[in-house]
């Protein structure tokens, strides 16, 4: 109740390797935000981080510096 009212946000963290979890697909973090706004209306945001995501980042950093 206190989500649909606005009053509250709601988010659930699953992480790859805590308490014996392990994520599929080369997943190492998924997130679920949830934020109410009224009883009718609410924003859901799903979060993903790859066990790569480090990797790639930089890659990304090296061909920006490249490019100037």
């Amino acid at each position: 109740m206190a989500i649909s009212r606005g009053e509250a946000t709601y988010t659930m963290t699953w992480l790859d390797g805590e308490n014996g979890m392990v994520l599929p697909n080369e997943l190492k973090k998924v997130e679920l935000n949830v934020m109410g706004f009224s009883p009718t209306q609410a924003l859901l945001t799903l979060t993903y981080k790859f066990k790569n995501y480090d990797g790639c980042l930089s890659e990304i950093r090296a061909e920006a510096i490249k490019s100037l």
